[in-house]
């Protein structure tokens, strides 16, 4: 589901996390419908947090008349380093 050709990306909050193995985490998020909106991640890390940003975007050629729908979705991010005992964190929303 992560995309990197969004038009307009806008910050979208994250609301939980999983770890699926040492480098693996999901993120759970809600967002539109997939035919019409798309989300990317930016991974940063060091040696004491993982800063897992998203951004919602329309998708090329989607169809202008999307419905208004929220959906629950996830979307699962590969860090570089084993997550170990860092910290899960996201940027402040505005």
């Amino acid at each position: 589901m992560a995309r990197d050709d969004l038009i307009d990306p806008r910050p979208l909050a994250w609301e939980s996390w999983t770890q699926i193995d040492e480098t693996t985490i999901e993120v759970t998020l809600t967002t539109g419908p997939q035919s019409c909106v798309g989300v990317s991640a930016t991974v940063t890390e060091d040696a004491d947090t993982v800063t897992i940003d998203l951004a919602e975007g329309a998708i090329p050629g989607a169809d202008g008349d999307c419905p208004a729908m929220a959906l629950r979705t996830t979307l699962r991010v590969t860090l570089d380093e084993p997550l170990g005992d860092r910290s899960v964190t996201q940027a402040e929303q505005r």
